[in-house]
């Protein structure tokens, strides 16, 4: 009889589990909103003037998930994904690695890669995210006189004669790193005088070769950015290299 009365018991509970599992009451539709709006693909498909409310978010009751459609698709989103204390999107941390040197990255979900200005991203979804990296692979340039990162499609040339230039050269672009006491007009004795090439045809293939787009300094020493007008990948490689220098 005990026995008979501890397997009904028994019985009771799993079924009384099985009913909320499938009821779910802590998937609310703000819940399921929270978690759908939290995926990558989101922050690309809809402009950010454009809150969470405004969305076309449709949200239908099933035993045990959630089925949410938008005009791109539709998702489940099942009880343990509410129950789960979710990491957040880090927007920040994803935005530092975009904005340096690193051509493909995986932002805690999708992985993504830059082409020119547009970039191509997978569209998984995440209810939970990962540390953001880049997946370049990064090499490493250390001297006496600097340290820095440049991604795998750049080679270092060091100077052989004085004045010393160190240049950082990429098939599309480079960096030139050097410093401005070695350089003097001798004139005015002004440090960092360097001459550069020009564009006697106004054509940016010369250009982006001779002329540099931008000249920087960094503790006394001049850094100068080669890259053809227009051409943001570039841009954003050679500036990254720049934000990483280390003058020793």
């Amino acid at each position: 009889m005990q026995t008979k009365s501890l397997k009904i018991i028994i019985l009771s509970l799993v079924v009384v589990i099985l009913v909320i599992l499938g009821w779910a009451p802590w998937l609310t539709n703000a819940k399921v909103r929270e978690i759908i709006t939290a995926n990558p693909k989101f922050k690309y498909q809809y402009p950010s003037k454009i809150g969470p409310e405004n969305l076309g978010i449709h949200v239908l009751s099933t035993p045990f998930c959630r089925w949410v459609t938008t005009y791109e698709g539709g998702w489940f989103v099942c009880f343990w994904q509410g129950l789960k204390n979710n990491s957040q999107y880090n927007d920040r941390l994803v935005q530092s690695i975009k904005d340096g040197y690193c051509k493909k990255y995986y932002d805690g979900c999708n992985t993504c890669e830059k082409m020119g200005i547009d970039e191509v991203c997978t569209e998984k979804y995440c209810s939970e995210f990962d540390e953001p990296k880049c997946l370049d692979e990064i090499k490493k340039y250390s001297s006496a006189q600097y340290g820095f990162q440049y991604s795998a499609g750049y080679v270092v040339e060091e100077s052989k004669e004085l004045p010393f230039v160190l240049v950082v050269r990429g098939s599309k672009g480079r960096v030139e790193i050097f410093k401005n006491s070695d350089f003097k007009d001798p004139l005015t004795k002004k440090e960092g005088v360097r001459l550069h090439g020009y564009s006697s045809s106004g054509f940016d293939e010369y250009e982006s070769e001779l002329v540099p787009k931008e000249k920087l300094d960094i503790g006394g020493h001049g850094v100068w950015l080669f890259y053809r007008k227009g051409d943001a990948q570039t841009m954003e490689e050679v500036r990254g290299i720049f934000t990483s220098i280390q003058v020793k």
